[in-house]
């Protein structure tokens, strides 16, 4: 180290905004969960629920529409109580959000 200070060029980075926004409620649900999704285009979405170890419990591929899309989705009734993941997948983006059986 000699003490002299060398600066990198600037590079600008731009982010994509989300293109999708999803929520999803009761929560906790008992035997329906509605999932909200805001889509900013039209898209093809894969829904899943996993357990809290990844386990694929539920799935469903449908057709969004741009703006405001409610889903409503049937899980296994027998499915314990506990904490789950609810992923919506759309080319290389994934969102997720937890939700709890009663």
């Amino acid at each position: 180290m000699d003490g002299t200070v060398l600066y990198s060029g600037v590079v600008a980075v731009h982010f994509e905004p989300e293109s999708l926004v999803i929520a999803a409620h009761p929560n906790p649900f008992s035997e329906r969960i509605l999932m909200e999704i805001n889509s900013a285009a039209e898209k093809n979405v894969k829904v899943s629920i996993t357990d809290i170890y990844g386990k694929e419990l539920f799935r469903r591929n449908t057709k969004i529409q741009k703006g405001q899309n409610v889903i409503e989705l049937l899980p296994d009734p027998s499915l314990p109580s506990g904490l789950y993941m609810i992923y919506a997948e759309h080319g290389n983006r994934v969102q997720m959000i937890k939700v709890t059986k009663k």
